[in-house]
């Protein structure tokens, strides 16, 4: 965090608009390290759209915690994120996509 903290704080004299962070399904880190990380960044840079954590990892959060996504959301959202990258579910038709991608997440979920 304190990494993240400072490569934030070297662009601050930057007129930065959005902040976009996709990090993956860490195996260590709890989703309160995820809200920190929104909570943090917004209060660094409290104009700056926060465009945090695709499709992906919203549902490894609500796994993980046994929340609905729609909590998981809730809660990064009352910290300050803003918007999702696009990403993870952009195969719609079931049988290419179980061809292609058989472990990607269902867009039925």
């Amino acid at each position: 965090m304190a990494d993240i903290e400072k490569k934030t704080q070297d662009y601050l004299h930057e007129p930065i608009s959005e902040i976009h962070v996709v990090g993956g399904l860490h195996p260590d880190w709890s989703f309160s390290y995820y809200v920190d990380m929104v909570r943090m960044l917004k209060s660094l840079c409290p104009q700056t759209v926060l465009k945090m954590y695709d499709v992906v990892e919203i549902d490894y959060f609500s796994r993980i915690l046994d929340k609905s996504v729609e909590r998981v959301l809730e809660d990064l959202m009352e910290a300050g994120l803003q918007a999702l990258p696009g990403g993870g579910a952009e195969l719609f038709a079931p049988r290419v996509r179980n061809i292609l991608y058989p472990e990607k997440i269902s867009v039925q979920r």
